[in-house]
């Protein structure tokens, strides 16, 4: 339902766009003189062009069956109606080709370099198109000369030329902006405007003036009221007025009034036509500068306004370093005016041991860079000195040339005191920090000596095996907070120097001498915070005290290896091998009496981690887990 719907409506616009065109033809044919159908006058070429811009080219069957309409209802064959109106159709579509292709398309209106682009493309080339192919119909039928070949192209194609440049415009601009927003001031002026229209009209076609004052150029008395139009309204209005004033120079050119009333009418209108084409199209180019113009001085206006409002120095510079532009938050805070800034080098604010950095900053303009938060010194008119924050952007002319620069300069004194506080305060915190980290090693310390001078006294050997493994215990929870106190880093715990350390002291604990058994340490470049730390190193700590205690009786020699390596995806691979002795036949770690190996799975469970026993050829453990996100603390 949809595409039939869709299909319907391209039909009706087809319909539509072919009543236009066959009533625009019949108009136009009446004023043919040299041929019926060669006219001076032809707004369909206009309409033509309009119509593929605006619909797209699906709508040129209407064009064709309009033209075929208008010339088989006027003179000629069939045959060379339908020639006739596919010269017009292919002239519109190439037009309309033209036009999209290299003016910008629709939108040809709005710059100047698009409308000559158009007035070249589509009103002089396109039209050449349909001329030629419709006085050629003629000629090899035999409806026309080939003696009067050049006379009838030319009136053809000025014919079609004038209608691109009068009613293609003022389609293409009300189409684009159909609303009507005019003030009640504007109104009346728009009142005075057609009232000049029409008098003005009367005096050079109407034949008011005397008629010894009609071979006078008064011609160029149309110029006013365009340029008015396109000053004070727009190119859409101008666009308008031309039609307007073309209506009335034709219909005093007819009777035979104003300066292109010649010996022949389509002398007489071709003359007509050439001027009216022509002062269209330059008070169309007129008004879209102006138009321009008045944008730009907007922009210009809304740009200054955001300069003068900005709580940021702006200075404009040029690549001598001479300021141009001086906003009134740069005279705050400088402390000069603008007109003792302008015109006087950009270092009269810049201490002298930093002028250099001027000449720096517009060399690396130069090539084109773009600087942002470049901190600096500048100095106030009072000769203060204050850090500032600049942003430099090149300034570029219409070529794309560098001619200067613009200088965004922040002052960041409170920025600076702030970071400065912030540093102390941190420096506080952090000798704070190493205090606590110092007290709780120096109180753990306490209790691992409170608990070897207790063992002294211990004569049991299960008993003083126990005391030694809390030992170990503290002492590696203690050794954290060493690590800590001593690291550049107080949040993080280097595991590759703190491993080293544990292992080293576990077996001068233990009394293993190198010579009986061997250390192989391999741990990566690893960091993990106190939490994870704390787990990792008590995992650590317990596996290996199980390796020295258990593995290797009787002065059984062999190797003890610690791994720790990352596994990629935030996990770590911990492992603690030997090759001792092995388990027991009958081990189990969920049944094992040792308070080490109960806390194993202990501490796996903290770091959400898993652990895989191996016995061939001694013992393995292998750990894989995950660092403890920081929760916070009370």
């Amino acid at each position: 339902m949809r595409i039939k719907g869709h299909t319907l409506q391209l039909l009706g616009t087809i319909l539509v766009l072919t009543g236009i065109y066959v009533l625009a033809a019949k108009l136009g044919l009446s004023l043919a003189f040299i041929h019926p159908s060669a006219t001076p006058v032809w707004p369909p070429t206009g309409i033509t062009l309009a119509a593929l811009l605006i619909l797209g080219n699906r709508v040129w069957p209407g064009i064709l069956l309009g033209a075929f309409l208008a010339n088989i209802t006027t003179a000629g064959s069939v045959t060379t109606s339908l020639a006739i109106a596919g010269g017009n159709t292919l002239e519109g579509l190439v037009g309309a080709y033209l036009v999209n292709r290299f003016a910008n398309g629709p939108h040809f209106c709005e710059r100047p370099q698009d409308i000559f682009r158009f007035t070249l493309l589509a009103g002089v080339v396109s039209t050449m198109v349909s001329a030629t192919i419709g006085v050629t119909t003629l000629a090899l039928s035999g409806l026309a000369s080939w003696t009067d070949y050049t006379s009838i192209w030319l009136t053809w194609w000025l014919g079609d030329a004038m209608g691109d440049f009068i009613i293609a415009p003022l389609l293409m601009l009300w189409s684009e902006n159909p609303s009507v927003r005019w003030n009640r001031y504007e109104i009346f002026e728009l009142a005075l405007l057609l009232l000049s229209l029409f008098l003005i009209g009367q005096m050079i076609f109407g034949g008011v003036l005397p008629t010894n004052a009609k071979n006078y150029p008064l011609d160029f008395l149309c110029v006013p009221v365009l340029v008015w139009t396109a000053f004070r309204f727009g190119p859409r209005e101008t666009a308008t007025t031309a039609v307007m004033l073309s209506g009335i120079a034709l219909w005093g050119t007819l009777h035979g009034f104003g300066p292109f009333a010649k010996d022949t009418l389509n002398e007489s209108l071709l003359l007509l036509q050439l001027f009216m084409g022509c002062t269209a199209v330059m008070a169309l180019v007129f008004a879209v500068i102006l138009l321009d113009r008045k944008r730009a001085e907007e922009v210009h206006a809304r740009l200054a306004a955001i300069v003068e409002s900005s709580v940021d120095a702006i200075v404009g510079i040029t690549l001598d370093r001479t300021v141009v532009s001086w906003n009134r938050a740069a005279e705050r805070l400088f402390g000069y005016p603008a007109g003792d800034a302008i015109g006087n080098p950009i270092s009269f604010v810049m201490p002298p041991d930093r002028v250099h950095e001027e000449s720096q900053i517009i060399d690396r303009l130069k090539r084109g860079e773009y600087i942002d938060h470049f901190e600096t010194v500048q100095r106030r008119k009072d000769g203060q000195e204050f850090p500032v924050s600049l942003t430099i952007s090149p300034i570029k002319d219409a070529t794309g040339k560098i001619i200067g620069a613009s200088k965004n300069v922040r002052d960041i004194s409170d920025k600076k005191r702030a970071e400065e506080q912030i540093q102390a305060s941190l420096k506080e915190k952090e000798v704070l920090l190493r205090e606590i980290h110092h007290r709780v090693k120096n109180n753990l310390q306490v209790i691992y000596s409170l608990l070897r001078l207790q063992s002294r006294l211990v004569t049991d050997p299960k008993a003083s095996a126990l005391f030694k493994d809390s030992q170990a215990r503290v002492r590696a929870m203690a050794l954290v907070h060493e690590t800590l106190c001593q690291s550049k880093n107080l949040s993080r715990i280097d595991m590759s120097e703190y491993s080293r350390t544990l292992t080293r002291r576990l077996f001068e604990s233990y009394g293993i001498s190198s010579d009986t058994l061997g250390l192989n340490l391999n741990i990566a470049p690893v960091s993990f915070s106190m939490e994870t730390a704390v787990s990792c190193g008590q995992l650590i700590n317990e596996l290996v005290s199980n390796c020295l205690k258990h593995a290797f009786p009787n002065g059984r020699t062999g190797d003890v290896t610690v791994e720790l390596l990352s596994n990629g995806n935030d996990t770590y691979l911990l492992t603690v091998s030997d090759n001792g002795v092995g388990l027991p036949p009958d081990f189990e770690v969920g049944k094992a009496e040792s308070l080490g190996w109960q806390l194993v799975p202990m501490l796996v469970e903290q770091l959400n981690g898993t652990f895989e026993l191996q016995e061939r050829a001694g013992t393995t453990v292998r750990l894989t887990f995950s660092e403890i996100h920081y929760k916070g603390r009370i």
